[in-house]
């Protein structure tokens, strides 16, 4: 490899618009690697010059002797022509985003992020992509002004630290330990497409989606007041009130990102999120779930404030929790939580008395003091349960109602959870 292949492997690594430039399939080489060679030009070669592969639409500027910010200037021209190039065509559409190529959709969405989100204060975090997506969405970040540092970068389909699936709280185990190692203001963690998002805080807590999207709801709804902010089921009970407080309209709706994606068409909802951890945003958005435009949004909300982002997210309500419980079943989920619901439905008095009850999505019982919830998975044979209350004892009586109705259901079978 010689001098310029060198040095253009480098640009590569450490500058961000040569990456994405090269990440969406345009071939720069050659104008490079011309434009390098002026070094040992002479000063009327130098001002004819012209890369071979134009086909840019840029107009390139007179040339002094090479040297490495001349070369990033000329990547800055080529990167802003091609962005705005495919603003363009997103208008020639009718701002119809999923209507773009898949080169485009990146494009518009990487200027975006990098014009758009204003990240004016300075947060190191660690970064845990599990052995999954990583380049692009580390130089995105990057681009907006973070520090990042990578764990779990390296492709591997196998999975072989933890499977990427943020939203189990034993697969963010390694990265609370690597936050509290390089003392990162904070952690955040990508499942295997990078659509959802795990947040953990410099002293090793877990910041659950539900309670991460109360701080995205405060911070859209001070831009529009009155906006509908739809969560699924498994969501905190807390976050409605938390929502009609800063101004918004709050809507429970089905868990599945397809569900919401479509309820917030129907809605024009402006924000929604799942406990799984999938954040739609609509305002300065396309609506789409999008983990790494999430991470984006909760660096410029914490870069804002002036308290430190574990002090941020330790203000958002809280409560006593169970994660998601899954139950495996033979047979349909579907049905057996059919037959849950007809048997809460035929109790005239009884435990569930004063609950106030929601069939949207299996079944959620909502007490003065907290609230339980049994529905059927959309993707495999497992019903999935949740439950949270102000107190330890209202939590575990809620669960032991459940418990108890579910075990009715099914005598032949012990039930734990």
């Amino acid at each position: 490899m010689d001098l310029t292949q060198l040095r253009i492997r480098r640009l590569e690594l450490d500058d961000s618009r040569l990456f994405f430039t090269l990440f969406n399939g345009v071939r720069i080489d050659e104008p490079i690697k011309g434009y390098l060679q002026l070094e040992t030009a002479s000063a009327a070669q130098r001002l004819q010059w012209q890369p071979t592969a134009d086909a840019f639409g840029v107009n390139w500027p007179q040339l002094e002797a090479p040297s490495e910010e001349g070369l990033i200037n000329v990547l800055d021209l080529l990167w802003e022509r091609r962005c705005k190039a495919a603003l363009k065509r997103l208008r020639g559409v009718g701002g119809a985003f999923a209507a773009l190529s898949v080169q485009d959709q990146a494009l518009v969405a990487l200027w975006r992020m990098d014009t758009e989100i204003h990240n004016e204060g300075f947060l190191q975090f660690l970064g845990d992509w599990g052995d999954a997506t990583c380049q692009a969405a580390l130089r995105a970040l990057e681009a907006i002004g973070a520090e990042v540092i990578p764990l779990y970068c390296d492709v591997d389909g196998t999975f072989p630290n933890h499977h990427p699936d943020p939203s189990e709280p034993h697969n963010l185990e390694d990265l609370v330990q690597m936050v509290k190692r390089f003392d990162a203001d904070l952690g955040l963690a990508f499942d295997g497409d990078a659509d959802r998002l795990g947040v953990v805080t410099r002293e090793g807590a877990v910041v659950f989606p539900d309670r991460l999207l109360m701080l995205f709801a405060a911070d859209v709804l001070q831009r529009n007041p009155g906006a509908l902010v739809i969560y699924d089921v498994k969501c905190t009970g807390k976050l409605s009130d938390y929502v009609l407080r800063h101004g918004g309209s709050p809507m429970m709706w089905k868990t599945g990102h397809s569900l919401i994606k479509s309820k917030m068409r129907e809605t024009d909802a402006e924000l929604a999120g799942e406990m799984s951890g999938h954040f739609f945003f609509k305002e300065r958005w396309y609506g789409f779930d999008d983990g790494l435009y999430a991470a984006a949004r909760l660096l410029e909300v914490l870069a804002q404030r002036d308290e430190t982002p574990s002090e941020v997210l330790a203000e958002l309500p809280d409560s006593v929790s169970t994660p998601e419980i899954k139950l495996p079943v033979d047979g349909s989920a579907h049905a057996l939580v059919e037959r849950f619901v007809e048997s809460i439905r035929g109790l005239e008095d009884g435990p569930f008395e004063g609950a106030r009850i929601s069939t949207i999505d299996g079944l959620r019982a909502d007490f003065s003091d907290g609230w339980g919830l049994l529905r059927a998975s959309n993707t495999t044979p497992v019903l999935v349960l949740r439950f949270e209350a102000e107190n330890a004892a209202a939590l575990e009586r809620i669960r032991a109602l459940f418990h108890a109705q579910l075990q009715a259901l099914l005598p032949d079978r012990t039930i734990e959870f």
